[in-house]
């Protein structure tokens, strides 16, 4: 009998412990995450042409989607571009008018709006995915006005945004009155004056505005949690294939975390998943609880004395199941507030500390910024696996520099800030300069040498700001500013913030420029210097400015190359030009050929080429007949992959040239090297070329050089008779300056080659 029993509590403890176990990995589960950018469809979608997906929004409807400095951001807009893989999908997204934009989805013009309220009206006209949370509407008043209540809106002036939800509740349900408004900011400013009594609209939208603008004590949430509104992505009734990749992605995004982080970030808290999922867990603990208290009992209502010892045991490894599970949550949540890749607080955290700091008297603070220069392309050179190394190498060296009443945070990609309180300014400076040391030392990965510069932007706290936002932005303008200007350290002053705003306003006029079609080529012949024929032309690029006239490239393509307006104002001109030289040649059965600048950031951009194989196939030209000239400064970041790109152009049977010769870096030493097949001497050769013999001598040897390499030569700003002969004794095959012509539009081109043919 004895020996049975205790056959029964072996069982028994066994069976206990496998009932613990299988609990407690079933808790487990609930903190599983999946990579959110995994891709879950077929491999061979890899190599496969990226799947365009028409994308349009309200750009004026914060928090969901809204312009920042002239990019779309937004819960809408971020959510978005983690749903769909880049290799995988390509968004071309562009804002409008609600009204526009429901019209097209409607339509089915394009393929998605963006996140908005489930309506049976809107199933109508839309296909919806799945509810991503729940909104409310609230009735914001003045502080001082009193409590109302949605019966008193009938003796009120009411404030509404035009078009949305909102505005069909207060014409169709409550039948009352109202004022439409297609910006929510000047409904928020008409309430501040008075001019209207109550705003009635939904929460997340006033109640950003508020945050941002600091007005969250002026303006007050006098009744909330009205009219619940599910949330979905609205898509195009033709596309319903979207909706079931779409409810994947999402429930993924859900599961692991993201989706909250991306949340926490535009509204400032948690989401109806997170607390769905809170619940579930809280039922799940309690229900594996109550199930093992239960089988608990059973025994222990037999054999408690003998099991106590036992018991106890296996309440302490519940204890620490139940402690492992706790740090899981805690690990979860601070998803929200770290950076993925290096481990550090990220810009949520830093707008947390901040707070905190703002609430102690008499503070003063400091906030360094060190950014990478051109971060991404080590990402497209090397991929994203280096640049992650990369930045936990940083992280690490940066750590080291930190004093100990600082602290270090990585906001975005190559981006760190510091925030600490310096005891002197001395001490401070020290600190600035170690962290230029540390970025500037070399970072080695798989064999490969990265070099890395940047600059580094201070503010100080309160002489440079007193609101998050505010000083953020002046922290930014002072970071472009070293990076942009070579300074390694630049303290903020007003005077910058000054030119940044020129810089923006000239970045917006060139993105309107781009869209308005306002830019023109001019054409400068190029001489053969034994015929004196025209042998094809150089395109030059001019912005036609609505007000100031004919602007040239040196005041703008700066900040196209900032911007990477650049690459589709490159674009325009490769298709412009091609179109151009193709319809001169058969207009007048000729063979002239054209000579176009390409900006060093497209040599290194993957697409390039196909880029350039698209618009030869597009426009007809004959590639024997395009020249692409390309300075010394698109070697110096990578020679290899230059090489590589200018090896896949001219296999497409277009020449390469080399423009400014001898004014970059070792052009002897990578000449060889290059499949190049034209030599453009630089204007400053030319211009001092009859009163130094020592510049006759270099241009001369230049000119030899390029001869035994097989290349042509061509001389630029040729401006005078004596240089032309000059060239002509030293064999120079091709020149191009104002002795001959200037840049010429279209018809001034065309009546030039006419008078010279006639």
């Amino acid at each position: 009998m004895r020996k049975g029993l205790k056959h029964f509590i072996s069982l028994f403890n066994q069976a206990q412990f496998l009932l613990v176990l299988f609990f407690g990995l079933i808790l487990l589960l609930f903190f599983i995450s999946y990579n959110p950018f995994e891709d879950t469809t077929n491999s061979s979608s890899h190599y496969q042409e990226p799947e365009v997906i028409l994308y349009q929004v309200d750009g004026n409807y914060p928090p969901f989607s809204f312009s920042n400095d002239g990019d779309l951001v937004g819960f809408d807009f971020t959510l978005t571009n983690i749903i769909f893989p880049s290799y995988q999908f390509k968004l071309e997204y562009s804002t409008d008018t609600w009204e526009n934009v429901y019209r097209r989805i409607s339509n089915q013009e394009i393929d998605l709006a963006g996140v908005i309220g489930v309506t049976e009206e809107r199933k109508k006209d839309v296909l919806f995915t799945n509810t991503l949370f729940n909104s409310y509407v609230s009735l914001f008043t003045h502080h001082d006005f009193g409590s109302i209540t949605v019966n008193d809106l009938t003796h009120l002036k009411v404030g509404v945004g035009k078009g949305y939800y909102t505005e069909n509740i207060l014409r169709d349900e409550l039948k009352i009155d109202y004022i439409a408004y297609d910006n929510l900011s000047d409904a928020i400013k008409d309430l501040q004056d008075r001019k209207i009594d109550v705003i009635f609209e939904n929460s997340y939208l006033i109640r950003n505005i508020l945050i941002k603008n600091n007005l969250s004590c002026v303006i007050i949430d006098n009744v909330s949690n009205l009219y619940p509104r599910e949330h979905a992505y609205a898509i195009s009734k033709n596309r319903p294939d979207l909706v079931e990749f779409m409810n994947k992605r999402i429930v993924e995004l859900q599961k692991n975390g993201f989706f909250e982080q991306v949340y926490q970030n535009y509204f400032y808290e948690h989401s109806n998943t997170y607390y769905e999922e809170e619940n579930r867990r809280i039922w799940a603990i309690g229900l594996s609880g109550v199930i093992i208290v239960i089988g608990v009992l059973i025994v222990l209502s037999e054999i408690i004395k003998r099991l106590k010892s036992k018991l106890n045991l296996k309440l302490y490894q519940l204890e620490e199941v139940n402690s492992e599970l706790q740090e899981k949550y805690i690990e979860i949540r601070n998803l929200a507030y770290l950076n993925f890749v290096t481990g550090l607080p990220n810009r949520n955290q830093l707008r947390n500390d901040i707070f905190e700091l703002f609430k102690e008297p008499d503070l003063k603070a400091v906030l360094m910024a060190v950014d990478i220069d051109q971060f991404y392309e080590i990402n497209d050179v090397f991929g994203h696996s280096v640049g992650d190394i990369v930045l936990k190498e940083l992280s690490e060296r940066f750590k080291k520099i930190v004093p100990s009443e600082g602290k270090l945070y990585n906001v975005h990609g190559g981006e760190f800030i510091f925030l600490g309180r310096p005891t002197n300014r001395e001490l401070f400076k020290l600190k600035s300069q170690e962290v230029i040391n540390a970025l500037k030392q070399p970072i080695f990965v798989n064999e490969n040498e990265i070099r890395l510069n940047g600059g580094l932007g201070v503010v100080l706290y309160p002489e440079h700001g007193t609101h998050f936002d505010e000083l953020m932005r002046n922290l930014d303008i002072a970071m472009m500013h070293s990076k942009r200007s070579k300074n390694e350290i630049t303290i903020f002053e007003e005077s910058l913030a000054q030119n940044f705003i020129q810089k923006t306003e000239m970045q917006k006029s060139l993105r309107l420029a781009l869209e308005n079609r306002e830019f023109i080529l001019h054409y400068q012949p190029i001489i053969h210097s034994k015929t004196n024929q025209i042998k094809g032309f150089e395109a030059l690029v001019r912005w036609n400015h609505p007000t100031k006239g004919i602007v040239y490239p040196d005041t703008f393509i700066t900040s196209a190359e900032e911007s990477r307006l650049i690459i589709p104002l490159s674009l325009w001109i490769l298709e412009e030009a091609f179109n151009f030289i193709r319809s001169l040649n058969h207009q007048l059965n000729a063979n002239y050929s054209i000579s176009i600048n390409i900006s060093s950031i497209h040599v290194i951009q993957d697409g390039f080429v196909y880029s350039i194989q698209n618009i030869l196939d597009k426009t007809g030209t004959n590639p024997e007949y395009i020249e692409l000239e390309i300075t010394e400064s698109a070697f110096l970041n990578d020679f290899g992959l230059a090489i590589e790109r200018l090896n896949q152009i001219h296999q497409l049977g277009i020449k390469i040239s080399i423009d400014d010769f001898g004014t970059g870096y070792s052009s002897l030493s990578y000449l060889k090297d290059l499949p190049i097949d034209v030599l453009k001497i630089d204007k400053s050769f030319i211009d001092t070329l009859n009163k130094d013999s020592g510049n006759c001598c270099l241009v001369e040897s230049i000119i030899n050089l390029g001869h035994r390499l097989g290349l042509s030569i061509t001389a630029e700003g040729v401006e005078t008779e004596e240089q032309f002969n000059e060239l002509k004794r030293f064999d120079c095959e091709y020149v191009q300056g104002y002795y001959f012509s200037k840049p010429l539009n279209v018809n001034e081109l065309k009546l030039l080659l006419k008078e010279k043919t006639s």
